[in-house]
């Protein structure tokens, strides 16, 4: 096992550890997807879903030779209880969450990797089957922190919370420094 791949699994776990504070964390085998490709990484986690096993945490980094998304998938969950989106930030990815969002998706997490063009930003949402709630996102992004509190505070007295907030460097959405995703119960 090469020096990076280590560095990049002692990452994915302590972000485990965080995250298994938030959610209770089932004992027992953990599946570990890593891949290049958006798409592939979509339909490895709903496979995982398939089998029980409910999405943990992702990174993204360097293993061996080839920059790749990591996602941990933990045992627990009733098979195909739960789906899931994995959303590109080439490819608008503040619209599709919302659209997602209507078929019952919630936001989960994100990601991002460095690439020529820029930074990647990646979106994970999930989808409890059995669950009627549905929710309406709102994306602020600029760069200005003075804007962005004002953003965020006008978001919140309209009935917004804030799921994920994340510091950018450049990216193919836009030029922006720092991005807050944020949600309400929708109308």
């Amino acid at each position: 096992m090469r020096t990076p791949t280590i560095l990049l699994l002692g990452c994915l776990l302590l972000t485990t550890a965080a995250t298994a504070q938030r959610r209770d964390a089932a004992s027992g085998p953990v599946r570990l997807l890593a891949t290049r490709l958006t798409s592939t990484l979509e339909r490895e986690m709903n496979q995982a879903a398939d089998a029980g096993y409910r999405f943990t945490s992702v990174t993204a980094g360097r293993t061996g030779s080839d920059d790749e998304v990591v996602a941990l998938m933990t045992t627990g969950a009733e098979s195909g209880r739960y789906r899931y989106r994995v959303l590109n930030a080439a490819l608008n990815p503040f619209a599709q969450i919302q659209s997602a969002a209507r078929d019952g998706f919630e936001y989960r997490a994100h990601t991002s990797r460095i690439e020529s063009s820029g930074e990647r930003l990646l979106f994970i949402l999930e989808k409890d089957t059995r669950s009627t709630e549905r929710w309406e996102y709102v994306v602020r992004q600029t760069s200005r922190t003075s804007t962005m509190e004002k953003e965020v505070a006008e978001s919140l007295a309209a009935g917004y919370t804030i799921v994920d907030s994340l510091f950018t460097a450049r990216t193919r959405v836009g030029e922006a420094d720092l991005l807050v995703v944020m949600r309400r119960p929708a109308k």
